[in-house]
């Protein structure tokens, strides 16, 4: 029998909160793709070579293409040549989205996660840049910027894109007109370029931007997951009755009662710090208009 580590031919590298699960969950519909419902993070340290072979957690399949999906591994300075390593002849997938945008979400995606505190946009992101107690006391927060170097991320899949083994999209596209990015996939991996997914329209993993709402959604948290001590790793716990009750009331009164009184509108940005996010980015930009020759004077303004 060939090894699944042989068959793995995609891996779908984020970037992360640029519709990289929306990407997953249309794929996966494909009946010549099989994608895991969960991300892997099998390359990232400590996961990489653990004592759980790659093979076992993702089950033999008899699909044209198996992937696996995980969109912290385009800015993971480690990643890139492990999967060389091990999978030298997989088709990569990458969407990109402005930094700036993609930082916003990142910062709410966090506090819902626990693994930032929910205070307000300006006071963390501000915190984060300037490496204060908040950001040291919750060191994962470093992601919600360090995330968006996209440039330097794919300058270490080089191997990948010199071989026309990677596929470069991007999410104001995927908005636009996500069947036609969708049919760019099916071509890049050579399965049948006809198929419609039934969640084409579909927007998972929508984005609260409410501080009141995250400040009770997070209370479901530790009935939800288990973390490391300092806060960088989190796991599925195992569940009782009681866990999904509590988490199953709490977000029924969010949704039901709370995002009837709280507004979800993504928060405007000062101008000031706006433009010291954009500087941040801006000759990564450059990088990355040259390695994808696209201009990206939108995301510069």
């Amino acid at each position: 029998m060939v090894t699944l580590m042989a068959r793995l031919n995609l891996v779908i590298i984020g970037a992360q909160k640029s519709a990289s699960t929306f990407l997953q969950n249309c794929l996966k519909e494909h009946p010549e793709i099989y994608l895991p419902k969960y991300e892997t993070p099998y390359f990232e340290d400590p996961d990489y070579h653990n004592s759980v072979p790659l093979d076992q957690l993702i089950e033999d399949r008899a699909e044209k293409v198996v992937g696996i999906k995980r969109p912290s591994y385009l800015c993971l300075s480690e990643v890139p040549e492990r999967i060389w390593n091990d999978l030298p002849n997989a088709k990569l997938i990458v969407v990109l989205r402005n930094p700036v945008d993609r930082l916003i979400s990142s910062y709410f995606h966090q506090i819902k996660y626990g693994t930032f505190p929910p205070v307000e946009f300006e006071l963390g992101v501000n915190d984060i840049i300037n490496q204060g107690p908040l950001s040291r006391r919750y060191p994962r927060s470093r992601e919600i910027i360090n995330f968006g170097y996209y440039g330097a991320g794919l300058s270490r899949y080089d191997k990948f894109i010199k071989n026309d083994q990677m596929l470069i999209l991007f999410h104001s596209e995927i908005l636009n007109d996500p069947l036609h990015e969708l049919k760019k996939c099916f071509s890049f991996l050579n399965v049948r370029t006809d198929f419609i997914p039934k969640l084409l329209k579909s927007r998972p993993q929508k984005v609260v931007y409410s501080i009141q709402r995250l400040k009770w959604l997070c209370k479901r948290n530790r009935f939800l997951h288990d973390y490391n001590e300092d806060l960088t790793r989190l796991s599925v716990k195992s569940m009782s009755w009681f866990d999904y009750a509590v988490v199953a009331f709490i977000t029924a009164l969010d949704r039901y009662c709370l995002s009837l009184f709280f507004s979800n509108e993504k928060p405007s940005i000062d101008k000031k710090l706006r433009k010291l996010l954009i500087d941040i980015y801006a000759e990564d930009i450059k990088l990355l208009e040259e390695m994808t020759d696209r201009d990206l004077s939108e995301w510069t303004c």
